[in-house]
């Protein structure tokens, strides 16, 4: 007769897509063991030995040998660190489970996001994520082309926003964000050609006036959006259309680094834009922040009047 006394073991990750660091939650960790196992709940995951603040909680959902871990409730920046403790499953005859090892994600509440737009051979700045043409948009990987015929650029030679780029008559770009007020930053710029009337929009509405660029030039283009979606998450939805392209080198989605203020000059120059959901930052003036104005609308005729005055350099 065989005795199987083989505890079943477990591997624990960040869920593959998840960000590190992030500023979305819930938190993701996939736990995976060597056999199917059952009884795995939220009491069998550890949330001690991070630095993050807060009600941690975890939610526990899978089957078999895959578990998705959720940790929810973190009120400051720092790491938040999960474990599977021992005994916290069994195998089909009841051998009860090892420890796993720790896994680590940094949570932190500000949002910053930067993409490069080129080619599998472009160089990546710091920080950045890279998109080509077939980066396509899935909750899974949290941004990417969600409509449009995309093509992907790198003339090579000298690293700057001119070398590279991704090419589209006319398509959209998504970013899975918290609900919140954002800064939206876009570059572009093309080495060889003249880019005609190139036209961005932020959430369905055009934005700014139509761009040309000259071989060379670089337009950076800034504009202030409010996200409100369900459950706390929504998206911010870039669309660029051109004659008979456009182009995007790099973008930067930021947290706005001032306060939201109202005053009665932010209130004139917003309802002097109240039919467009945002409007372009002006240039500091002389000893004072930028203003970002974002009208948001909302249902029927009311409106969400955001306002930012911060140091923008």
């Amino acid at each position: 007769m065989t005795y199987d006394v083989t505890r079943p073991t477990v591997v624990l990750t960040e869920k593959a897509g998840e960000g590190n660091p992030t500023s979305t939650t819930p938190i993701h960790f996939t736990a995976v063991f060597d056999e199917p196992v059952t009884g795995f709940n939220a009491g069998g995951v550890t949330l001690s030995g991070g630095t993050a603040t807060g009600n941690l909680v975890a939610t526990v959902t899978g089957s078999g040998t895959t578990y998705d871990i959720a940790v929810s409730g973190m009120s400051s920046t720092g790491t938040v660190e999960v474990g599977v403790s021992a005994g916290a499953a069994h195998d089909a005859i009841g051998n009860l489970s090892t420890a796993s090892n720790p896994a680590t994600v940094t949570f932190d509440p500000s949002f910053v996001e930067f993409f490069d737009f080129g080619s599998t051979s472009t160089p990546l700045d710091p920080g950045y994520k890279l998109v080509t043409g077939s980066t396509k948009f899935s909750n899974s990987l949290g941004y990417g082309w969600t409509s449009g015929s995309i093509f992907s650029v790198d003339y090579g030679g000298v690293d700057n926003l001119a070398r590279h780029e991704n090419v589209t008559q006319n398509g959209d770009f998504a970013v899975n964000v918290p609900d919140g007020i954002y800064v939206v930053e876009v570059w572009m710029a093309d080495r060889l050609f003249t880019r005609s009337n190139m036209q961005i929009s932020l959430q369905g509405h055009a934005v700014g006036s139509p761009i040309t660029i000259q071989p060379g030039q670089t337009a950076d283009n800034t504009f202030g959006v409010t996200v409100n979606g369900a459950g706390g998450h929504g998206q911010i939805v870039l669309g660029l259309s051109g004659d008979p392209f456009a182009v995007i080198s790099a973008l930067g989605i930021t947290d706005p680094p001032g306060p939201i203020v109202v005053t009665p000059q932010a209130l004139t120059a917003v309802l002097e834009q109240a039919t467009a959901p945002s409007v372009p930052l002006p240039e500091p003036g002389a000893g004072q922040g930028a203003l970002v104005a974002d009208l948001a609308l909302r249902a029927g005729d009311q409106a969400l009047l955001q306002f930012l005055d911060g140091d923008w350099a």
